[in-house]
């Protein structure tokens, strides 16, 4: 006979309260789920989006647990009445839909959408096998019905917004049968509304709402034709920084919904039908449970029970609210606002109340952040990043080692969230406009798509210095510029210069992208990673070996002379010798400290560095960065396009 160690009162308590428990749990999870989802695109903070991510995929591991558990139930071993286990095991269903929030943690998540159909088969399945089991004594056949019709709509919901938001179907949805393309919905916005005031709420939001329809063939390798790409050159080539912003930040915020929400699956008339239908299904279903008879129900049952009608009308409320208030709502035409029919009816003085109350706080929120750009990831100081791989020889670093922890903590402990105001933003974008401004052809277009930092050079007259740029590979590039601005920034730190911080703040986020964003950066970067490493092994032994008592100092000694004519390095490999760019940087940072002009000029040739990973890079990245907060990057490479800046230019 078997046996087993654990304590008979623990067994009991297991018997008891595990259906019950997972319930609650299940609950709670969706509550913390729904009111996370959101900061993803306002967060890259790694613990906000480990929490996201946990909620996210316990969510879903809860529910599927807690419908196995019912399955496997019965009424002796659970203390459960068949009836209520059918009932709750109809909420899962609501559960497993999820908040409108959140559909897709990541980009590939899209591609599983027949994964969520077969778990949808499956546990409708598993649910007919409990409400049958329920049958002919179940007291809650109609709350059950009910409450099964809004799980299964909720379900559907998530399933087919996975489905439409994946890059295979967004591709069909935009490419014709006869192979025509279906871009721009609302044909003529742009012309009726560009001549208008463009700072009217409603106006301006169906303005980047027909951007938004214009471009969403970018991220399927689609661009849009001739005349809607000079109409939008045209328009924001004569936009003020703040309004450029605005639209580029709202059409960002367009996508990021598109493809991790459920906005698509509610965004046309069929789903505000069954959205509707859903919303009184439940409704209707805590009127008929509150009527009805509980005799022989458990209190505590008829406790959870409320709480988990309670808490799906919260939901309920909250998603209305988000839905009533969303840029979808009043960017749209009149075709894609068919969720409005929940706002409808008797309810509708209240419903107009929460809904402009929720506008009210998000302006509020948009116009704090229209004073600020995009946050920036950035290693916290040069110094720490060539220290940094001594950090972890201590038994904390050795045991993250091992479990492959040590990459994680040291993004945490070093890069730093960095809020820069509008005159980055400013400068970039007017950079950016000159140059566009420039191209009279496509030739010229092309070339100044694929400068890196040889033509802000050329026009600066430093053609000596091209060769740091034109003929290195682009990760050496970063690398040597970012070491040299970190000379040349300590060197003149006594220099109030707003083209020097410029020139330190895109340094270093170029190199935080580089080192710890590979996967972005992997369509134009090499072997970056390498190369910083054996860049910061050299450092280390330059640091022994010169007696600098500060930063000032140690760049000076850089700058004096040739350091690495008798350095021997630390046992590396000639791998590391060769592809070490300290010296070059030195060579570099000693040619600009002769500049006078040397911060406007290394400011141009960051802001080329950074326009061209931005349209070089992958577009399926530039949508995953949205999922975490998104990157001034982005913003960059959006811009862009709308510029008419990129590899596919529009012709005189």
């Amino acid at each position: 006979m078997a046996t087993t160690s654990l304590p008979d009162g623990l067994l009991k308590l297991w018997s008891v309260w595990n259906i019950r428990g997972f319930m609650i749990l299940s609950l709670l999870v969706q509550l913390t789920l729904a009111s996370l989802a959101p900061l993803r695109k306002k967060t890259s903070n790694p613990f906000a989006i480990f929490l996201i991510w946990s909620a996210y995929f316990l969510a879903d591991w809860t529910a599927v647990f807690a419908f196995g558990l019912i399955t496997n139930a019965g009424c002796r071993t659970s203390g459960v009445a068949p009836d209520v286990l059918a009932y709750w095991a109809a909420f899962l269903l609501l559960h497993l839909g999820g908040p409108d929030t959140i559909t897709a943690f990541s980009l590939e998540d899209n591609a599983l959408w027949l994964r969520h159909l077969v778990g949808l088969v499956a546990q409708l399945t598993a649910f007919s096998y409990i409400f049958a089991k329920s049958l002919p004594s179940n007291h809650f056949v109609g709350p059950t019905v009910l409450i099964f019709v809004a799980g299964v709509i909720r379900y559907g919901e998530r399933t087919r917004s996975l489905y439409l938001a994946s890059l295979e179907n967004l591709k069909k949805t935009i490419v014709k049968p006869d192979g025509e393309l279906s871009l721009t919905a609302g044909a003529g916005t742009l012309s009726s509304t560009a001549g208008a005031d463009a700072r009217a709420p409603a106006r301006k939001f169906k303005l980047t709402f027909h951007f938004f329809e214009i471009y969403k063939g970018l991220f399927v390798d689609i661009m849009p034709n001739l005349s809607e790409r000079l109409e939008s050159q045209r328009f924001f080539l004569n936009q003020g920084s703040g309004e450029a912003f605005q639209i580029v930040s709202d059409e960002l915020n367009f996508f990021y919904e598109v493809f991790y929400t459920k906005i698509l699956g509610i965004n046309s008339w069929w789903g505000a039908i069954v959205r509707s239908i859903a919303f009184y299904s439940v409704l209707v279903a805590f009127a008929l449970f509150c009527r009805a008879k509980k005799e022989g129900i458990h209190e505590v049952d008829v406790v959870i029970t409320y709480c988990l009608l309670v808490g799906i009308l919260v939901l309920d409320a909250v998603n209305g609210i988000m839905v009533g208030s969303s840029r979808w709502t009043n960017a749209s035409e009149p075709g894609y606002l068919g969720f409005q029919i929940v706002s409808q009816g008797n309810g509708r003085r209240a419903w107009d109340a929460l809904t402009s109350l929720a506008v009210v706080l998000k302006r509020a929120a948009r116009e704090r952040a229209a004073k600020k750009s995009s946050v920036m990831s950035t290693p916290s100081r040069c110094k720490s990043n060539l220290s940094s791989a001594n950090c972890f020889h201590v038994l904390p670093g050795l045991l993250c080692d091992k479990i492959g922890m040590s990459e994680t903590l040291a993004e945490i402990r070093f890069a730093s969230k960095r809020t820069f105001d509008m005159d980055l933003w400013r400068f970039v974008l007017r950079e950016l406009r000159r140059k566009a401004l420039l191209a009279s052809n496509i030739d010229k277009m092309s070339e100044i798509y694929e400068a890196r930092g040889d033509r802000a050079l050329e026009e600066s007259d430093c053609g000596e210095l091209v060769r740091y740029t034109k003929d290195l590979e682009y990760d050496s590039n970063i690398l040597i510029w970012h070491v040299a601005t970190e000379i040349c920034y300590n060197l003149d730190e006594d220099i109030e210069n707003k083209s020097r911080t410029f020139s330190k703040t895109l340094s270093d986020y170029m190199q935080y992208l580089l080192v710890k964003q590979p996967k972005m950066m992997s369509a134009v970067a090499g072997i970056g990673h390498l190369k910083y490493h054996d860049t910061c092994v050299e450092g280390m032994c330059l640091c022994s070996r010169f007696d600098a008592t500060n930063m000032k100092e140690f760049c000076s000694k850089l700058v004096e002379g040739q350091p690495n004519d008798d350095l021997e390095l630390p046992a590396s490999s000639e791998r590391s010798k060769n592809k070490s760019i300290l010296m070059e940087a030195c060579e570099l940072a000693r040619s600009l400290s002769r500049k006078d002009a040397r911060w406007d000029i290394i400011c141009k040739v960051w802001t080329e560095l950074i326009s061209y990973a931005a349209g070089h890079c992958r577009v399926e990245s530039h949508a995953r960065l949205l999922s975490s907060g998104g990157e001034f990057i982005t913003f960059v490479w959006l811009i862009m396009v709308h510029f008419g800046i990129g590899p596919r230019f529009p012709k005189e």
